[in-house]
Parts: structure tokens; sequence; C-alpha cells
């Protein structure tokens, strides 16, 4: 058995979501499931919970019991107040996990295609418990981020403004990233990869998307560029930034996943998108459009980038 946590934010449970379906469609031979203890209990819920099924509908064919989690090496997740919860979390997180044969295995993504190249020929007998699976996009999971929920009032209207005019999205993320390692897109990023836009489209409109609106105002309300900041998506209805990211004709996005899927569901076949470098390569889609640059918004370059390969190629 094969299990896959879906955890985090819309954005990396969307990437979750993608390695959840490439292991169902490559490995018809192994059971698969996805972990979603985080959810069904929900002790800790990040950002505005599990959103996949009420955005888009998806239901996820088959969810692990607890008790199958742990037995593929899966972390207790139940966080509880009393001394025995405690007690019980440590141990299933770390001496149960260890007391657990060989053939039990605790990985992130990042080791998925080692191990699978290690042991193709016997993968089927192994359990596996799988976390932080944000590592790529698989393609053929795209058509079915479909959103489900209408598009009204303002957000029906700037959608219709994004499409009228030479649209570009700007993604800053604030919020849990100021002062941390994800920190590292400044001001300067932004007004130069702008600069480039400028001149490579003819007069684009900015539609500016931040969880910090007013550090927007204050920091680039003076650009010589007409712009708007899509400043009324709040709480559980933050999703529909990406999908008016995804209406504007071209994308600027940071290093964040849910950035990322701004761009990638945009449909409009001339898009240009420009992306960090900071933002791993592997998540770049096959296709064109898309433009590298470093932290500065400098030495922008082009470049189809190879898709991930598939679980199972060696």
């Amino acid at each position: 058995m094969i299990i896959v946590k879906i955890d985090a934010g819309m954005g990396n449970q969307m990437l979750e979501y993608c390695f959840y379906k490439q292991l169902k469609d490559e490995l018809p031979g192994c059971v698969i499931k996805a972990d979603m203890d985080r959810w069904i209990y929900k002790k800790y819920v990040p950002h505005h919970g599990y959103e996949l099924k009420r955005v888009f509908g998806i239901e996820l064919e088959d969810v692990a019991t607890t008790q199958e989690i742990l037995a593929c090496g899966g972390e207790y997740q139940r966080k509880n107040a009393g001394p025995f919860d405690v007690l019980k979390k440590k141990y299933h997180n770390h001496i149960g996990y260890r007391l657990k044969g060989n053939k039990t295995v605790r990985m992130h993504q990042s080791d998925w295609k080692a191990f699978c190249k290690e042991h193709k020929d016997s993968i089927d007998e192994y359990n596996c418990w799988i976390d932080n699976s944000w590592n790529w996009i698989y393609e053929p999971a795209i058509s079915d981020f479909e959103y489900k929920l209408p598009l009204e009032g303002a957000n029906l209207e700037a959608a219709g403004r994004m499409k009228e005019c030479e649209s570009v999205s700007v993604h800053i993320r604030r919020g849990d990233y100021v002062g941390g390692a994800l920190d590292k897109l400044k001001k300067d990023y932004y007004l130069n990869v702008m600069k480039y836009m400028s001149t490579r489209l003819n007069d684009p409109v900015f539609f500016f998307f931040s969880d910090d609106p007013g550090y927007v105002r204050s920091e680039y309300g003076n650009i010589p560029y007409r712009y708007e900041i899509v400043d009324w998506n709040k709480g559980e209805d933050s999703h529909y930034d990406m999908l008016l990211m995804s209406a504007c004709r071209n994308n600027i996005i940071c290093n964040s996943t849910f950035s990322l899927w701004g761009a990638v569901l945009n449909r409009n076949e001339d898009k240009t998108v420009i992306r960090p470098d900071v933002l791993s390569d592997a998540l770049i889609p096959d296709e064109k459009g898309w433009y590298t640059a470093d932290i500065k918004g400098l030495n922008i370059t082009q470049g189809v980038l190879p898709s991930a390969d598939t679980l199972t190629s060696i």
C-alpha cells in the first residue's frame, strides 16, 4: 500500500493530488490511498482548510484509515491535549515506526523516483507513506482543476476587465513568508519584471494579488503603469484570487504554489509567465511562454523546461 499525505494550503493540495493521481495511473497493481487525517480530525487546519472538494469538486477515491496510515509508517497526526495522547503520538511517530520491518518506508516525494527505481520489480510489496508531495506537476491531472463555484459580483466584473486588456497578474505573497526562509523576493524583483513586461506587451494593465493589499498600496501605488489591486477575496473566498490570476492574459508569479497554479491554469495560448528562479524547475509545465528571472527580477531567460519523468520510467 502507498499512502500520500494531503496537507497544507490549496496550491500544495493540488500538487499532492497530482502525485496521488499519477500513482493511481502508473502503478495499477498497488493500493494507493490518501492520508486525510489532518482534515478528518481537524486538530490543526492550515490556511483555509481542505479545498479540493469545495472548489473543484474533487472526490478522492480511496482515503486511508488511521491504522492503515500507521501501518505504512505514517505519522500519528491527532493533536490532543492530554498527556496520554502526547505519549501516544510520540510513540507512533518515533518508536512505533522504528519497530516496523524494512518493508515499511516513510519518505518525501523528492525521494520517490530513486526508491521506485531501486524497487521497481517489488514496489507492490512495500508499505509507503509519502509526505511533502509537491515536487512536480502531473499534467494529466490539470484538467481536473475546473472551478465549480461561479464568478459573481466584483470577481465577475474584474474577470471582464482582464479579458478586455493586456492583463498581467502580479502575485505578492506576504503573511507567513515575511521574515522567514521563503521571504526572498523584494520590491526590485517585481519592479524589474513589470518593466520587462511593459517592453514586451502593448499597454499592459497590472492586477495585484496579495494577502497584504495595504502593503501593495504603500509600496507600488506610484508605479508608472495602469494597475488595479484585487483586495476583496478574503478568508475562505481567497481561492477566487487563483481563478482571477488564471483569467489574466499574462502572469508574474512568486515562489508560491498558489501563485504557480494561477499561471498553470491560464488558458491563454500566447501568455507570458515570469517566475523566480527560486521556484523549482520541476514545477514548470512543458509549454511555451514561460520565462525565468533571478530574485532581483533580472537575467530573464526563456526556455521550455522538461516535465517530470514518469514514476516508473528508468
